[in-house]
């Protein structure tokens, strides 16, 4: 298999400092190969008065009346084997503007060769020609060559024999040497023509075509070539070996991506590490590079994954304790990590063998180890930890991985809330918990106390957060734990002493009690429990005015969250979609059809009495009349 192919031909530039050496043959204008070429570039240059359009001509000129001569016909395989013959023949003979006119009409001919058209042996000849000419010429070979010789060496590669590696090896290492050189554009050039192997191969396999594609021995010998030019410093080589292995991992197949993973995988964390020293593109690079090779690993080999998945993951965690913008890329890619290799099928092993369960066992013990390991990565700064926990704390199983993150994360908000600090970020880090694992699961984990003797360490800071964050949860939640601890706090503070310890105690039980709507957003029990609340509910109204507006958004939100799934014009409410800062997908919180219907059919029947007790309480307090 060789690259797709490329008809295209030199534009006109200028000499630099008058110097023929220099002369460059871009190509970057389309031919056709079933025109004869020398008659293009006829038609084409013929007016051109720059020196190296003049060459170019007279060596196409050439080379055709070589080819008549011969009565050979004008086709580019023609082209290709004369002009081949006769560099090998008088390279060390020809002037540098010769020399340069011969490589670039050889650049522009050979894209045009039929696939299959130049057997592997005559292939694997002509890159001995083009090498001992780069190499053996540098006296001669300008920029212009130099690139010709690249892009010919490039194409010649797809018609060596892939199979074996010491067909493509002198014109892969030739390759390689110039990925390095100091010419800008030489070395672009090779760098392009590495990465287009790869990639004409993987069309290749595509079209199972398996002898014009890389064996696994041959794709083994280049990854490892690339290997040892890896460093953990940037230089002007890493973007292209890391474009290169982004070809590696797309188009080889799984058994080379799986051999040569781990050894990639190391030189990617060590160039990850080093952080800011390092361009912030290439670290991120890196870091995709290293998702990708864990997905490889993921689909063929469970041991080197499961081996593999704390260090990555460690790896990029250590990114978020970079600048904003770093930090924000960098907490994105383990979204997509934790997606696809956090889940819950780590915890669901039924069903599976012994084996299986192993590997699942080891797996979740593998994440949780490093997770709990990279808590301060994420509370370094206050916008870093925002980054941290949105892209860890998501789905049900962060409880059994972030626990210790959501205590540290409380601490940090006692300790800023005693210094007056802004919380901003930590309050968003603690509203993603509370969506993702819920208001049940962070109460246990930091627990709101009202019988503390310092209030400051009694939690209450949550209540707003639980306000402003919670979706999802139970009617029977809010009913045995919220009420209680609402009441909890009028009784302690019919014991305080000081009466502004008294108004702060009464103001956090009208919190709880307040929190009653956002337990109305998209609860999971509303047809088993909405019952149990009107009664508890109905006390209220009368008792405590401030209660009458909660109980009405409550009414609402329940109303038209149910009766949007059915259908209805009404709109979902204001409060009726988790907050804007939560990333979980709303649809995940919502009802089918069945369980809106069996809602709404419980509202009905059980909001009679309650609606009749908010009618009163309206006609005897007309300023709660805006939300009744």
């Amino acid at each position: 298999m060789r690259p797709p192919r490329k008809t295209t031909a030199p534009a006109s530039t200028e000499h630099k400092n008058q110097d023929h050496h220099n002369h460059e043959h871009d190509t970057e204008t389309t031919f056709t190969p079933t025109t004869d070429i020398c008659q293009q570039l006829l038609d084409r240059y013929n007016k051109s008065s720059a020196p190296q359009h003049r060459h170019l001509i007279a060596t196409a000129a050439a080379t055709r009346s070589l080819l008549l001569s011969s009565s050979l016909p004008l086709t580019p395989l023609s082209y290709f084997a004369a002009s081949v013959a006769t560099l090998a023949d008088s390279d060390l003979t020809l002037d540098a503007d010769a020399l340069s006119a011969l490589t670039a009409f050889l650049a522009i001919v050979l894209p045009l060769v039929p696939e299959n058209a130049i057997v592997p042996s005559k292939a694997a000849e002509a890159v001995v020609v083009l090498v001992g000419v780069a190499e053996g010429r540098s006296d001669a070979v300008s920029n212009a060559s130099a690139r010709a010789v690249v892009k010919c060496l490039g194409v010649l590669l797809g018609f060596c024999n892939l199979d074996e590696w010491n067909s493509v090896k002198l014109g892969f290492e030739t390759l390689l040497k110039f990925s390095i050189d100091r010419r800008p554009k030489v070395r672009k050039c090779a760098q392009d023509c590495v990465v287009q192997v790869f990639k004409c191969c993987s069309h290749a396999y595509s079209t199972e075509t398996y002898s014009s594609n890389l064996s696994v021995k041959v794709s083994l010998k280049i990854t490892s070539q690339l290997h040892k030019v890896m460093n953990s410093h940037f230089s002007a080589l890493t973007r292209h070996i890391f474009g290169v292995i982004k070809a590696v991992f797309e188009t080889s197949k799984g058994e080379v991506v799986i051999l040569v993973a781990e050894n990639i995988m190391k030189s990617l964390e060590s160039y990850i590490s080093l952080g800011e020293k390092n361009p912030t593109d290439t670290v991120l690079y890196a870091a995709t590079l290293l998702r990708s090779a864990l997905d490889k690993l993921q689909a063929g080999e469970a041991s080197k994954w499961i081996h593999n998945l704390p260090l990555i993951f460690g790896s990029i965690a250590g990114l978020l304790t970079s600048e904003a913008s770093t930090a924000a890329q960098a907490s994105d890619i383990l979204k997509e990590l934790i997606n696809s290799h956090i889940s819950g099928n780590l915890l669901t092993i039924d069903n599976k063998s012994v084996d299986d369960e192993v590997l699942c066992t080891m797996a979740a013990n593998a994440i949780k180890s490093e997770v709990l390991r990279f808590p301060a990565l994420g509370f370094a700064m206050g916008l870093t930890s925002f980054h941290y926990c949105e892209s860890v704390v998501v789905g049900e199983i962060s409880y059994l991985y972030m626990k210790d993150t959501i205590l540290k994360l409380g601490d940090m908000m006692k300790l800023a809330c005693q210094s007056k600090f802004d919380t901003k970020h930590l309050q968003e880090c603690i509203g993603s918990a509370v969506i993702a694992i819920g208001p049940e699961k962070i109460l246990t984990l930091v627990p709101i106390n009202p019988n503390a003797e310092d209030l400051t360490c009694s939690n209450v800071w949550l209540i707003p957060l639980l306000r402003d964050y919670v979706v999802g949860s139970s009617l029977q939640f809010f009913i045995e734990h919220i009420v209680p601890l609402a009441e909890s706090f009028l009784q302690v503070s019919a014991k305080a002493k000081k009466s502004a310890s008294r108004k702060d105690l009464q103001a956090y039980a009208r919190g709880c009690w307040g929190l009653l709507p956002a337990f109305c957003r998209h609860p999971t029990d509303t047809y088993q429990n909405f019952g149990s609340l009107v009664k508890l509910l109905i006390p209220s109204i009368t008792k405590d005015s401030y209660m009458l507006q909660n109980i009405a958004i409550a009414l609402q939100e329940l109303v038209n969250q149910n009766r949007s799934v059915l259908g209805s014009s009404v709109s979902a409410g204001e409060f009726a979609a988790p907050p804007k800062t939560s990333e979980i997908e709303f649809g995940s919180k919502s009802y089918s059809k069945k369980k809106a219907s069996r809602n709404i059919k419980v509202l009905a029947s059980c909001s009679e009495e309650l609606l009749q007790a908010l009618v009163m309480s309206f006609l005897g307090q007309p300023q709660s009349s805006v939300h009744i």
